[in-house]
């Protein structure tokens, strides 16, 4: 295997629930982020219903998975890890167990409110739903991974959103 690709390989990691559904879920997101793209770029969708209040959201999603991206660093992946890797409880990871998720839904949100197609909807509900069945998958990948560590982790940090409690690392 050559350098891209086991660096591709690398980048894509394991699909934490069954390959269909992960790649499904992956395809149904980015279906509805394309179509709500369309609208913005001008080709007629559907009528938005508001036009600043889903900008802002979808851009506070994009902000989020770009800042907690970063914060993982090397340790990124879009399935599962297949090497070692360490434990994220800080930056953003000290707020939300999942911010890459909640961005994704964020971002989603916003663009089921920009363009409220029917198509762009049930995109981004499926979308939605299978990734929360991936964080369920990971975090079970994580108590088994982390043991002791992710347990104290779960206790104290939301796994959305929220303010960590005095169980948080």
């Amino acid at each position: 295997m050559g350098t891209g690709e086991s660096r591709i390989a690398r980048l894509i990691g394991i699909a934490p629930i069954n390959a269909v559904l992960f790649v499904l879920g992956k395809a149904a997101a980015a279906l509805a982020s394309a179509l709500a793209l369309l609208q913005l770029l001008g080709v007629p969708i559907r009528p938005p219903l508001v036009r600043v209040v889903p900008l802002v959201l979808a851009a506070a999603g994009l902000l989020v998975i770009a800042v907690a991206g970063r914060a993982l660093g090397a340790a990124l992946r879009v399935g599962l890890p297949g090497e070692p890797t360490a434990l994220m409880t800080s930056g953003p990871y000290r707020f939300s167990r999942n911010p890459i998720y909640l961005g994704g839904h964020l971002l989603l949100l916003g663009c089921c409110l920009y363009c409220p197609h029917p198509v762009v909807i049930v995109g981004a509900a499926l979308g939605s739903l299978i990734h929360h069945r991936i964080v369920l998958a990971e975090e079970r990948f994580l108590d088994a991974r982390f043991g002791d560590a992710w347990r104290t982790y779960r206790a104290g940090t939301p796994r959305y959103i929220g303010w960590p409690s005095a169980a948080a690392p």
